[in-house]
This record gives structure tokens, C-alpha cells and sequence, in this order.
């Protein structure tokens, strides 16, 4: 509205609406509508307002001398802001306890105000009450008994039932997301499976095999299918939900990776899923809904199992990875005597395990959709990329070098004051298998080494030999580690990551540890090169990066700058910088579905060991 007088004298009448109206519309300025409430779609998705508008002159505000009208038409666009509703609150059914598993015991109604694209698919879950897992629910609705019931054993059932939507998001490409497993008593019977043909256009299902696949791109959602199988003669139909569910990267910035022992991807969705489910909604909290495992891939090295989880709030809020991680850490044990399984590594940020200033370390998760694996069992199939975590100090001081496996320094120490203690500290990272780290040896031995993957110091004072190893956590795992070495007389004390320790003696009364004035770090020298400028043999070379090297509370240096403590005396194959990939042969190809490239110590694919 624009006219000569001021906005003092122009007043909008809204006594024109409607009371109805008003209850969802009302004026903040003289030129701005706007709303009192949500819900304005679920009573009318067009309105139509007739608008008056007048004005009066001073100092007679009561006389009306001009106006004019306008109509206002508003279309509402819907957003996902209804829960759905049961049809009841509650629910009574009486049922016979000799009803066989399978039996359809009610067929709940759930309506939602939102549009179609907004409300359903629904999702279904019983969420309390069944802990004797008598009951499921079905992605249609229907409550079906799971066991046998036995009024003896409990004459009266309560369940809650908890409905979650699907979000529309991003796509599946496709591919084998599973297999139908079935069975027959007769051995000579062939079984031929085919695919309900509503829904052939997006899915099929191999006649010979069962093998599911998607052949296009599935949009976030649920997907019901029936697929039969028969010997010819009978025939068994089987219904199977398929959901997919979107990962964002900030969905993976907030993830826990955990670790489990000598375990495979099938025997984890098969035999443990349930049991961690359950012990993880024990100690966080949580529904069982809200845990999603977002990648499941074997670790470097095998034979171990990391999985890769999601945990969300109930309301679909993000859950506080710091308060999950210390919850999950403080009941490791807990949770181990519970699932069966040894857990070897919690943890969800890998900067924590460098000795790096936090604004300077650089990390993130990230996944491979190109690079999907399927691991399937008779009840239950997850489909997962591939997830990768990096971890880089991006700060100026970083002094870090790394080695080929045919690498070495070779320090020339000063007259070393004490033979009765030594304390060693740096960080490494690497993915050997076996390496010695730290070599020196005169009439007596000290030797830091990577053994099985593990962290081990083995020292001898001249009575025999000790070992020290840390048996808790691999070190060979492509991860900075930070390591710390103390020996004291005959007991030495060996830290990693400042939480797994491993203490011990070597045999008799010496206490004495009699070296040279060399030290090595990344291999010990099994032959010395010739006149003719041949490299020195290296035994048991490390293949990774090493930084920030005291000894005795001095710095070796990691460049040729002298010390008045210590030189570097040799240097082969050594760059600067810290550049650690797996063999390129696996980094570059990797195996798909689930196979795991094992690397070989000079570089090259030893075998692809298949899951699926």
C-alpha cells in the first residue's frame, strides 16, 4: 500500500476475517501476514483471503473515507511435521496357546495427516515387552507370534509398537543385496525361486540360486517383496523387506568404529548383531532402531572386524559420540561377556591418537559407494560400502620420515651416562606385520619390534632374554600409535597409546644392559655393503613413518643437523615426510564383496579372500 500520509494514519482491517481464519492468520506489521501455528495444511491446502484495507484522516478515525481490497490466494507445500497415529491407543487380543509360530494375531491401522510422500512407508518395530522374543511385527502392519506361547509361562503379553519413517534421500545404484536361503528334506528335489512380478522392474531373483539383485537405482525407502520358491511340486512364499537408508557425511563425522576379534562379516550379521543390539541399547541407553551400522569391512590385517555404527536419539537427534565412546569404553567387559566376542578397539576420532595440536589435525570418514560389499545370512542381509578414516597433522613442526622396508638410521650416540636406564619415546604408524622399530646390541641386546602385528621389547642383561609385549591392541592397523619404552635395570615397561601396558623382567641378577654407542631405527644391518657401493642388507625392515624420537629425554634428530648427543652416522632410503598407503595393488584395485587384498611385505597381492 503506498499513499501521501504517514504510516501512523493507515490502519488494516482485519475484523474482515473470518473467525476460522484468524485462528491460523493474523498481521505483525501493516504490510506483513504471516502465521500463528502449524497444522494450516492439515485444515486446507489452498486458501483464499479477501483482504480490506483503509484508511481514516485525523482527528476523526472513526469516519472511513477510503479503501480498497485485494485477494490473497495461498497454496501450502506439506513437510513432515504429523507423527503417525494408531487407530486405537490400545489393543486387546485374547489368543489360544497352542497357535502354531507364524500366526496372525492383529492387524494394526496407523494414518498419518501428512501427504503421501511424507507418511508412509511405515516402519514397525516392538519396542518394549517382548524381551522372550514370543512376538514380531511385520513391515505391513500384522503382529505374528514368534514362538510357542504357553500360558504357564506367561499368560499375558504388552507390547509397544514403535513406528519410524523412511526419510527420502539419496539412491542405491543396485546389485546383489542378498540371498533367499531355503531348505528341503529331500536331497534329490531341485528348488527353482522366482519373484512376485509387481515388483520385477526393480528387483530379481536368480531361479537357481536365489540370489537377489537391484537392477536400478533405489531411492531411500522400503521395499516389500514376495518371492517363492518350489520343488516342483510345493510351493513356500517368503516375504522380505528391503530398506534404504541414506548415509551423509555428517552422519559419518559423528560414527564409532568398533573393532572385534577373529571375526567375519557373515558370522557378525548372523550369530552376534542381535546380541550387540542388545547390549549396546544396556549401556547407551538407546532403542534398538536407533543403531545403524553403516559399513562392516575385515580390518588390516586379518582376521578381524570392523564395524562402522551410527547411533541416533531418539527424535532423530545426534547422539554425543564423546559421552557414547566413554560409555562403550567404561563397559567393554560388560558388553564382551554378553555378545561372546573379544572387543580389540573402540574409538571414533583418529586425531586422538596423534601427538598433535587439534586445530592442526586434519581427519574424516569417508565411504566408497563404488565399492559395495554384500554379506548375507538366512535371516538377515546388510549391503555396505567400503569406509576409509585419515588422520594428517598438518602442523609446521612435524618432523615425521618414512621407511621402504629396506630402510634405516643409524645413530652414533655419546657416551651413554647410565647402563642402568634408558627411556624411549616416538610415534609411528605402519602396517607391518614384523619389523624391528629399534636395534642395539653390544655384549648385551635391546630390541623394540612389531611381532604378530603386536608391539614387543625384548632385552637381555647377560642372565637371558625378557619380552615385554602389548598383546591388548595391534599397532599395525595404518593408525598413528604413540609408544613409550622404559627399562630399569632388569624391568622394563612398555606403554602404547598411553592406555595398553605391558611390564616385565628379564632373567637373573644383572641389571645391566651393555651397548655400543650405535643405535638403529627401522631395521638392523644384516650385511654391510661392499667397496663397490652396495646398499647394506636390512633385516625385518619397517615399512612406515616415525616421528618424534627422544631417547633419555633428547630428540634424535630426523634430518642430518648434528646433535651434541647424537649424529646420524648412516641413512638409507629414508624420505622425509610421512607417505603410508596400503600396497598399491590393494589401494588402487580393491577386492569387492567383502574379499580382503592381503598385502605382501615387499608390495603385491597375495590372494583375494572372497566373503560372499
Amino acid at each position: 500500500m503506498t499513499e501521501g500520509h504517514s504510516r501512523e494514519e493507515i490502519s488494516v482491517d482485519s475484523s474482515v476475517l473470518r473467525h476460522f481464519v484468524r485462528k491460523f492468520f493474523r498481521f505483525e506489521h501493516l504490510d506483513r501476514m504471516s502465521t500463528y501455528s502449524g497444522g494450516i495444511r492439515e485444515s486446507s491446502h489452498h486458501w483464499c483471503l479477501f483482504l480490506l484495507s483503509q484508511y481514516s484522516v485525523e482527528p476523526i478515525p472513526s469516519i472511513w473515507q477510503l479503501f480498497n481490497t485485494t485477494t490473497v490466494n495461498i497454496d501450502v507445500s506439506d513437510v513432515n511435521d504429523n507423527a503417525p497415529v494408531f487407530a486405537q491407543g490400545n489393543y486387546s487380543v485374547i489368543i489360544q496357546e497352542n497357535k502354531p509360530v507364524g500366526f496372525s494375531v492383529l492387524q494394526l491401522v496407523v494414518t498419518d495427516k501428512d501427504s503421501s510422500h511424507n507418511g508412509p512407508p511405515f516402519f514397525f518395530t516392538i519396542e518394549s515387552g517382548n524381551d522372550e522374543g514370543a512376538f514380531e511385527v511385520t513391515q505391513q502392519g500384522v503382529l505374528l507370534t514368534a514362538a510357542a506361547i504357553e500360558r504357564k509361562v506367561k499368560d499375558r503379553h504388552s507390547l509397544r509398537v514403535k513406528i519410524f519413517i523412511t526419510a527420502v534421500g539419496e539412491e542405491y545404484a543396485g546389485g546383489v543385496i542378498g540371498k533367499v536361503h531355503a531348505t528341503d528334506q529331500d536331497v534329490y528335489d531341485t528348488l527353482t525361486y522366482s519373484l512376485d512380478p509387481q515388483m520385477d522392474s526393480l528387483f530379481s531373483v536368480s531361479s537357481a540360486g536365489g540370489k537377489l539383485i537391484a537392477h536400478k537405482k533405489l531411492d531411500v525407502g522400503q521395499y516389500l517383496l514376495n518371492v517363492s520358491v518350489t520343488d516342483g511340486r510345493f510351493t513356500t512364499a517368503a516375504d522380505i523387506t528391503v530398506h534404504v537408508r541414506p548415509v551423509t557425511q555428517e552422519m559419518l563425522n559423528h560414527t564409532i568404529a568398533i573393532r572385534f576379534a577373529n571375526l567375519t562379516p557373515e558370522e557378525f550379521v548372523g550369530d552376534y548383531w542381535r546380541n550387540v543390539q542388545r547390549a549396546l541399547r544396556n549401556v547407551l541407553g538407546v532403542r534398538r532402531g536407533d543403531l545403524q551400522i553403516v559399513s562392516l569391512q575385515p580390518s588390516e590385517p586379518q582376521p578381524h572386524l570392523d564395524v562402522l555404527l551410527f547411533i541416533e536419539k531418539p527424535g532423530g537427534a545426534q547422539a554425543s559420540t564423546r559421552q557414547l565412546l566413554h560409555k562403550i569404553n567404561a563397559s567393554v567387559a560388560d558388553i564382551e561377556d554378553l555378545i561372546g566376542v573379544r572387543i580389540l578397539d573402540v574409538f571414533q576420532r583418529l586425531c586422538a591418537g596423534l601427538d598433535c595440536p587439534r586445530r592442526f589435525c586434519d581427519e574424516k570418514v569417508s565411504v566408497d559407494e563404488n565399492v559395495m560389499s554384500t554379506h548375507s545370512t538366512a535371516r538377515l542381509s546388510f549391503v555396505t560400502p567400503r569406509h576409509r578414516r585419515t588422520a594428517v597433522c598438518l602442523c609446521k613442526g612435524s618432523s615425521s620420515v618414512t621407511f621402504t622396508g629396506n630402510s634405516f638410521v643409524k645413530y652414533r650416540l655419546k657416551e651413554i651416562e647410565s647402563k642402568l636406564e634408558m627411556k624411549l619415546t616416538m610415534r609411528l604408524r605402519t602396517y607391518s606385520s614384523h619389523a624391528v622399530v629399534m636395534y642395539a646390541r653390544g655384549t648385551d641386546y635391546s630390541i623394540l619390534e612389531i611381532h604378530n602385528g603386536r608391539l614387543q621389547y625384548k632385552f637381555d642383561c647377560g642372565s637371558g632374554p625378557g619380552i615385554v609385549s602389548v598383546q591388548s591392541i595391534q599397532v599395525n592397523d595404518g593408525l598413528w600409535h604413540a609408544v613409550s619404552l622404559e627399562v630399569n635395570g632388569n624391568y622394563a615397561r612398555l606403554v602404547l597409546d598411553q592406555v595398553h601396558t605391558a611390564s616385565g623382567t628379564a632373567p637373573g641378577t644383572l641389571k645391566t644392559l651393555n651397548l655400543d654407542n650405535h643405535v638403529f631405527f627401522g631395521g638392523h644391518i644384516r650385511q654391510q655393503g661392499t667397496r663397490h657401493g652396495r646398499s647394506p642388507q636390512v633385516g625385518n625392515g619397517f615399512r612406515g613413518c616415525m616421528d618424534s624420537i627422544y631417547l633419555n629425554g633428547q630428540e634424535l634428530p630426523l634430518n642430518h643437523k648434528p646433535r651434541s648427543y647424537a649424529h646420524i652416522e648412516d641413512w638409507v632410503d629414508v624420505s622425509p615426510g610421512c607417505v603410508l598407503t596400503a600396497t598399491e595393488d590393494c589401494s588402487s584395485n580393491p577386492c569387492q564383496n567383502g574379499g580382503v587384498c592381503n598385502p605382501s611385505p615387499a608390495g603385491g597381492r597375495l590372494r583375494d579372500t572372497v566373503s560372499f
